[in-house]
């Protein structure tokens, strides 16, 4: 692992998440848990990009609404 995040993410490999190719997998599809990550600020912030939600959110985390 190259980074303190990777190493701390229990993951045995770098890894990357993706988050403008969003998919649907069924619980039962799911064989283990490979890792954890500590902080999931980025991912989440990805997340809001890819979903077109960044400013929405802000809007209403500074109590705007439409």
């Amino acid at each position: 692992m190259k980074t303190d995040e990777g190493r701390a993410s229990g993951l045995r490999t770098d890894s990357i998440i993706m988050t403008d190719n969003i998919v649907t997998v069924l619980e039962t599809e799911i064989d283990s848990v490979l890792g954890r990550l500590p902080d999931m600020q980025a991912v989440d912030d990805a997340l809001r990009h890819s979903f077109g939600l960044n400013e929405a959110v802000e809007d209403f985390e500074n109590g705007k609404s439409n």
